[in-house]
């Protein structure tokens, strides 16, 4: 792997607990529902892994503050303005399929950069495809 992820890692086991600290101040105390420290790392190096096969080089750093925000993200999200749910939510074992889906996918003027896929109701449609596809 070329993505420095032992790095990665260490901003990760400062970032997580700020992220759980967030979703349980955001809910009350309640159940926060964020995936588990090593499923939300899988997620990510599964990511960090597919970006370097399709762009052939490693995916930039993340800085903390956006890794809290995308763990925090990560359980659930947002659905296109015409579709008459609300969000959806994600296991973490929809994220291969959907990763691959999102880097076959072929946008104008994107750098594949973790932070898009994240972005509004990208990870749905990509969902969508991967589901009507079986992932293939």
């Amino acid at each position: 792997m070329l993505f420095d992820f032992e790095r990665f890692t260490k901003l990760f086991a400062r970032a997580y607990p700020v992220a759980v600290y967030g979703r349980h101040k955001q809910y009350c105390g309640r159940d926060c529902g964020l995936y588990s420290y090593d499923d939300a790392l899988a997620v990510f190096k599964e990511y960090f892994l597919t970006y370097e096969y399709y762009m052939g080089t490693a995916h930039p750093q993340l800085k903390r503050e956006r890794i809290v925000d995308l763990i925090q993200r990560m359980d659930m999200g947002e659905t296109p303005e015409e579709c008459r749910y609300n969000g959806i939510d994600f296991v973490p074992a929809d994220y291969p399929a959907m990763i691959a889906t999102h880097f076959r996918t072929r946008y104008r003027n994107c750098d594949y950069n973790i932070c898009h896929f994240f972005s509004g109701s990208i990870r749905y449609l990509r969902f969508c495809e991967s589901v009507l596809t079986d992932g293939v």
